[in-house]
């Protein structure tokens, strides 16, 4: 497909649906994990299957991540495929095509789902466990039974998780993860349509939030289609106008596209393949 964006272009050039990936916000959510972690004796490895893309898992890894964990076979080729060499998979593997595959790319087979103390009452050696996520990983670092935990959507974070409660010492993560879309429609006062439908966002954790315009509703959505309701006295806005929306549920909004495009200061910087979109096997 062809891309959104060219490097250097300005960010209301860009294409759009598009997914857009906020430099300086994304390094700071890998700088506030890592000190999150540091001097706790647990290691950090995140899930890629939020971002499904080895450039990515390169830079987690050069902020101090053990490695990366996926959720599926397919998901660990494309990371194996893409330089990363130490690559967990944490979901059930079922099928002789599947272990084959896996067989081939597989240094070492680890278990966990279970605490160490139970495991090993019964004479199992368990050498790892790892688990949680970007809701509950403080939770698994204090609770003293985890050598490694594995958040993944603190890179990006969404409007799902932004309606969780936060508080101190829990790392503020920001979101950094947009689908760019334009305003099509102005057909009536209080309402606009966007190019950005089901097939830009995943709305199964509720509908993208629009960012940084008060009083701007996303409301509902069809294929190719979303539709924005406006409150009284919120700034309308202009046909043409290029919007920002932060999705409901990043994952599965990843999964949409092909690429990345990434932008530091509204400025294109780089284009990153998501090479482990679709692979769900």
């Amino acid at each position: 497909m062809r891309a959104p964006a060219t490097v250097g272009m300005r960010l209301e050039d860009v294409d759009t649906p598009a997914l857009v990936l906020e430099l300086d916000a994304f390094e700071r959510n890998l700088g506030r994990m890592a000190a999150a972690l540091a001097g706790r004796g647990v290691r950090l490895r995140p899930h890629a299957k939020t971002h499904k893309c080895p450039t990515i898992a390169r830079r987690q890894l050069l902020a101090g991540a053990a490695g990366v964990c996926c959720q599926t076979v397919a998901e660990a080729e494309a990371m194996v495929d893409g330089g990363i060499a130490d690559v967990l998979v944490t979901n059930e593997v079922v099928g002789a095509p599947k272990l084959e595959r896996l067989a081939a790319i597989a240094r070492a087979a680890q278990a966990a789902h279970q605490t160490r103390r139970l495991i090993e009452s019964v004479g199992l050696r368990c050498p790892t466990v790892t688990g949680g996520g970007s809701g509950s990983f403080a939770y698994e670092i204090e609770s003293g039974a985890y050598d490694e935990v594995q958040p993944g959507s603190y890179v990006f974070m969404d409007a799902d998780y932004a309606r969780n409660e936060w508080a101190a010492p829990l790392p503020r993560f920001e979101h950094a993860l947009f689908v760019l879309s334009t305003v099509i429609s102005r057909a009536a006062p209080r309402r606009a349509v966007l190019d950005a439908g089901l097939k830009a966002s995943s709305v199964d954790s509720g509908l993208p939030l629009v960012w940084e315009r008060p009083g701007l509703r996303y409301a509902r959505a069809s294929d190719e289609h979303g539709v924005l309701e406006m409150a009284e006295g919120a700034p309308a806005p202009e046909l043409g106008e290029k919007l920002l929306l932060v999705p409901g549920h990043c994952d599965p909004t990843v999964n949409l596209y092909d690429r990345y495009v990434c932008v530091r200061h509204g400025v294109v910087e780089a284009l990153w393949p998501i090479a482990a979109r679709g692979a769900g096997s």
